[in-house]
C-alpha cells in the first residue's frame, strides 16, 4: 500500500490505478452489453439468457402460475446462522432452542452446497442476496459466492449489521453489490441498547469509510448503500435524525419496518407491549413528518409505512418516558442532527478509505482479467446453449395456451386489473444453510418448497409442489404464514410488469 504520510502518494497511486482498470476494460470487445454492474465479459455473457428467463418469469406472475419452464430470478443463501451480535428483534436469540440452532457452527452452508446452487442458479439469476439470518460477510467461503456472482454476473445483495465492513472480502464486492446495512437507532445510546454487541462510534468509522471510498472510485465501481431500520417507540423519536445519518455515511435509501420482537424465555412478551408504535398514531405521525421532510431536504428516499390519515401529529402521545430501550431524557429528537463528524477521526477515516479504494480497483483489475478469451467463448456457448433450451420449450408452452390466457399476456402491461401478489414469490428461492428451501423470506415458515440436499434447484422451482403453492396463493387459498404476513397484496397487474421489465 501507499504511505498514507505523503498526502499526495495516495492520490497519485489511485490515479495509476484507475488509469489501469479503464484501460483493461477498453482493451477487449464487448459485444454482449452490461447491465450497469462492473461484471466482466464473462459474466455479461449470461445476459441474453437473463433476459429469456425474467421473460418467462413475467409471464408465469400475469398468469398466476408456473406455466413455463424458468429458474428463479433471485435466489437468497441464507450461507450462516451465526451472528456477533445478539438483539433482541433477531429470531435467531428469541429462545434458547433457536439460539443452539442458529448460533451454532453447523449451521453454515457448505462450500459443496454453495457451488451446486451457485452453477445451476447463477446463469439465470438476476440477483443473490446473502445471509437472512445470521451475519453473511462471516461465512468462510464468503469469497466463493462473490466469485460466483462475479463469473455468472449474478448482483449480490447484501445484509450487514455494519461491524464486518473492514473484513478481507469487502473489497471485491463494488462494482457487483447492494449493501443494506442494519442500523436500528441514530443515536448512541439507543443503537447500543438495541444492537447488543455493536459499538456505534465503530459502525458510524465504517460506514463513512464506505462514503468516501465510494466519493473517490469511478461511477462504475461504487456500492449503493441503504439502511434497513427498525420502527419501535424509542427509535421512531430518532427517525428525522435517522434520515441525517443516512446522508453522513452516503446512504440513499432508509428502508423503516416495524421491529418485531421474538418472544421467548430470554424476552418476555411483557417486556415489549410499550414498544409497539403502532399503540401511539399521533406520536407516529409527528416524527414520520419531521422524517419526511428532512428526506426530502437530504435527497434521501425514505420507505416508511405511513400515518393513519387524519390522526394529528402529536410529539407528546408517546410511550411515558420514552421506551423501554431509551428514555425521554436521553436526548431530543426535534434538534438537528448530532455533529456526527466530530464522533469520528477524520484523519483516521480519510486512510482507512484511501486503502479500501486501492484494494477496490485491484480487486476490480483481477475481475477483469482472471478470464481469457476461450473461458469467454465457453460461457457464451453456455448461455446460448441455455437460452434456447428456455425459448424452445417458451414456444412450446406459448403454444399450449388458450386464447383468453393470451389475450391476458397481451393486454398485462396496461391494465390495472388488482391481483393478490407477493414480491417474494413466483420469482426467488430460498436455500437455509440445512439445504430446507422456502418460497420465501420467512425464515420460520413451515411450508417449504423443496431440499437442495436431494433435489436440484430446476427440480424444487419447476416442480409440482411449489407450483401448486403460488397458483393457490393467487386464488386466496394460503398457508397459515402467507395469511398473516402483511408483505402481500393486491396489485395492479400492471405494476407487476413494469417491477420486471
Amino acid at each position: 500500500m501507499t504511505d498514507l504520510s505523503d498526502p499526495h502518494s495516495g492520490s497519485q497511486f489511485v490515479d495509476h490505478l484507475t488509469q489501469k482498470y479503464r484501460a483493461i476494460k477498453q482493451s477487449y470487445p464487448s459485444d454482449i452489453p452490461g447491465r450497469g454492474s462492473d461484471f466482466s465479459r464473462i459474466g455479461n455473457a449470461y445476459n441474453p439468457l437473463k433476459d429469456i428467463n425474467r421473460k418467462a418469469t413475467i409471464f408465469n406472475i400475469i398468469l398466476g402460475r408456473n406455466h413455463f419452464p424458468s429458474m428463479p430470478l433471485q435466489v437468497q443463501l441464507d450461507n450462516i446462522g451465526f451472528c456477533n451480535l445478539r438483539c433482541p428483534m433477531c429470531p435467531t436469540h428469541g429462545t434458547d432452542a433457536d439460539h443452539k440452532v442458529f448460533q451454532s457452527k453447523n449451521f453454515t452452508m457448505t462450500r459443496t452446497m454453495v457451488d451446486g446452487i451457485a452453477q445451476e442458479s447463477f446463469p439465470y439469476a438476476l440477483q443473490c442476496s446473502t445471509s437472512g439470518i445470521g451475519e453473511g460477510l462471516l461465512h468462510r467461503d464468503i469469497d466463493a459466492i462473490i466469485a460466483h456472482a462475479g463469473r455468472y454476473g449474478t448482483q449480490l445483495f447484501v445484509n450487514s449489521n455494519g461491524t464486518t465492513l473492514g473484513t478481507k472480502n469487502v473489497p471485491k464486492l463494488f462494482g457487483i453489490t447492494h449493501l443494506r446495512l442494519s442500523i436500528d437507532g441514530a443515536l448512541p445510546e439507543t443503537f447500543e441498547a438495541i444492537r447488543k454487541g455493536a459499538r456505534y462510534t465503530k459502525v458510524l468509522h465504517a460506514a463513512r469509510v464506505l462514503k468516501i471510498a465510494n466519493d473517490i472510485l469511478p461511477p462504475e465501481l461504487r456500492m449503493p448503500v441503504g439502511i434497513n431500520y427498525s420502527l419501535c417507540a424509542s427509535t421512531v423519536r430518532e427517525l428525522a435524525i435517522m434520515v441525517d445519518f443516512a446522508k453522513f455515511v452516503g446512504a440513499s435509501l432508509l428502508e423503516c419496518n416495524k421491529m418485531e420482537f421474538v418472544i421467548g424465555q430470554n424476552n418476555p412478551k411483557e417486556n415489549y407491549l410499550d414498544e409497539d408504535y403502532e399503540k401511539y398514531p399521533a406520536y407516529f405521525a409527528y416524527y414520520r413528518e419531521q422524517a419526511a421532510s428532512r428526506a426530502q431536504a437530504h435527497g434521501v428516499r425514505l420507505n416508511c409505512p405511513n400515518a393513519i390519515p387524519d390522526i394529528a401529529p402529536d410529539r407528546d402521545a408517546g410511550p411515558t418516558g420514552g421506551g423501554l430501550f431509551v428514555s425521554a431524557q436521553s436526548c431530543n429528537a426535534d434538534d438537528e442532527a448530532p455533529d456526527f463528524a466530530a464522533m469520528v477521526d477524520a484523519q483516521q477515516v480519510a486512510a482507512d478509505a484511501s486503502e479500501l479504494v486501492e484494494k477496490v480497483l485491484h480487486a476490480a483489475i483481477e475481475r477483469h482479467l482472471e478470464h481469457d478469451e476461450s473461458q469467454y467463448q465457453r460461457a457464451k456457448d453456455k448461455a446460448n446453449d441455455l437460452a434456447a433450451d428456455i425459448s424452445e420449450k417458451f414456444e412450446q408452452q406459448f403454444g399450449a395456451l388458450s386464447d383468453l390466457d393470451k389475450d391476458w399476456i397481451k393486454k398485462a402491461p396496461g391494465s390495472d386489473t388488482v391481483v393478490q401478489d407477493c414480491v417474494f414469490l413466483n420469482r426467488a428461492l430460498y436455500f437455509m444453510a440445512n439445504g430446507d428451501t422456502r418460497p420465501c423470506c420467512v425464515n420460520s415458515m413451515s411450508e417449504l418448497a423443496g431440499d437442495i440436499r436431494t433435489q436440484s434447484v430446476k427440480e424444487i422451482y419447476q416442480g409440482n409442489k411449489l407450483g401448486k403453492f403460488t397458483a393457490d396463493f393467487r386464488q386466496g387459498v394460503m398457508c397459515e404464514d402467507c395469511r398473516h404476513c402483511e408483505v402481500k397484496g393486491e396489485r395492479p397487474i400492471s405494476d407487476l410488469v413494469r417491477a420486471l421489465v
